[in-house]
């Protein structure tokens, strides 16, 4: 039986926590990271904080820094940004949707990661759209090697991936004490120190959390801003506003800290997050349920004796897509196969890269292409993989792919619901 073959996929990061003094006491907490939403994510958390160790600069100037005032343009550094997705700008920042919008510098850099480095922005989280949003990182070969953003608790995070390769899970990171807003601006800071081998994270201001981290990862690629990445994929889109981002290459001191957040706030409330673009991003048109009449007899009879079904007229394969969400079931004679009012293959989430729309879970991940012609969405199956300790295990070669999967999923469907949800 194909049973619940796509469950959310979450990849889960390791957080070693470190106590530098006695009377300190920061307890470990686990962090993770998914393939539509697959970073650095915090899950259970307490911390006693410390100050930062002190840095020589009393008047710390960035390596580089953009306004988000309008475009891109960087206001230290000549680091451009190029923007993708759905996106706009105001006076004061630039607004995301959450599944697209992104910017990235046109060069590789500009912070060396190994050594130590701080970063700062003012967010405003306006929307809850994965388990992860990533609001500045910076790339390395298939991974974002840190983060500053919300974790899937709710709480701001800082984090550094401690493996660079497909399938990397483990890193470290810190998570604050309080939940995410979603109207107001929140300044955060992320700090490597690199000489104290921690990490540290301010919010408004004011340390909320620190972790050991001994293992840091030459970041080699661009610096994004508005998502990070996982398996060289985008991912862990930013919902919400950014501005007055700039990089540091020191780590900043809790006097410096609080100095740039008295002074950099933007000046007007944060801009209204932009829709989705349904040209880059299929949710804003999939949402609802597609249809596929079977039509081989073997096939139908296959699905009535899997499920136990006697008989049926007429047998469908129905998905459904709920925003970034999606399931899978069987249509017996007009009648969904439900077990305990949830759809048998229970799904997991989806995002879309250009042609390829991918549908992950805790065990699988497949990709396929997506052709929209009017109410008719057709899915060919290109790659599958299976989710291993170590890593992804994939396969392009059909042959070695489940041809039970590719039995079942990929067909050419017709819209038969506006309601995605079961």
């Amino acid at each position: 039986m194909f049973t619940n073959r796509f469950s959310l996929f979450v990849m889960r990061i390791r957080l070693v926590t470190h106590s530098l003094i006695p009377i300190l006491v920061v307890t470990s907490v686990v962090l993770a990271a998914c393939a539509t939403k697959n970073e650095l994510t915090p899950e259970v958390l307490t911390a006693t904080v410390a100050s930062a160790s002190p840095n020589p600069s009393q008047n710390p100037v960035p390596v580089a820094a953009w306004n988000l005032d309008g475009d891109g343009t960087a206001s230290v550094g000549d680091s451009a940004l190029e923007f993708s997705g759905a996106y706009d700008f105001s006076d004061t920042a630039v607004a995301l949707d959450g599944y697209t919008g992104n910017a990235l510098t046109s060069a590789p850099g500009p912070i060396d990661t190994t050594a130590s480095f701080s970063v700062s922005a003012w967010v405003n989280y306006a929307d809850r759209v994965s388990d992860i949003s990533v609001a500045v990182s910076q790339l390395g070969d298939v991974t974002g090697l840190f983060g500053l953003g919300v974790g899937d608790a709710g709480q701001w995070m800082f984090g550094m991936k401690t493996e660079d390769r497909t399938g990397a899970q483990y890193g470290v990171g810190v998570v604050g004490t309080q939940a995410a807003p979603s109207k107001s601006w929140t300044h955060l800071v992320g700090i490597y120190d690199q000489h104290a081998s921690m990490l540290y994270l301010y919010v408004n201001g004011v340390q909320q959390a620190e972790a050991a981290y001994t293992a840091p990862l030459k970041a080699n690629g661009p610096l994004t801003i508005g998502r990070a990445q996982f398996d060289s994929h985008p991912g862990n889109f930013w919902p919400g506003a950014i501005g007055e981002v700039a990089v540091y290459q020191s780590a900043l001191t809790a006097e410096q800290v609080a100095e740039i957040y008295q002074t950099t706030k933007p000046s007007s409330p944060p801009p209204p997050q932009p829709a989705p673009d349904p040209s880059t991003y299929a949710n804003g048109i999939l949402n609802g349920t597609w249809d596929y009449v079977v039509v081989s007899e073997e096939d139908a009879q296959f699905f009535l004796n899997d499920y136990g079904v006697t008989t049926a007229d007429e047998v469908r394969v129905r998905l459904g897509f709920n925003n970034h969400q999606w399931w899978e079931t069987k249509v017996f004679d007009g009648e969904p196969f439900f077990v305990n009012g949830v759809p048998e293959g229970s799904g997991g989430t989806f995002r879309v890269e250009d042609d390829r729309l991918i549908q992950t879970d805790g065990q699988w991940q497949v990709t396929y292409t997506w052709v929209l012609n009017g109410d008719q969405l057709t899915l060919t199956v290109v790659e599958e993989c299976n989710v291993t300790p170590t890593g992804l295990n994939c396969r392009d070669d059909r042959s070695q792919m489940d041809p039970i999967m590719i039995m079942i999923i990929e067909h050419t469907y017709t819209k038969s619901g506006d309601d995605g949800s079961y």
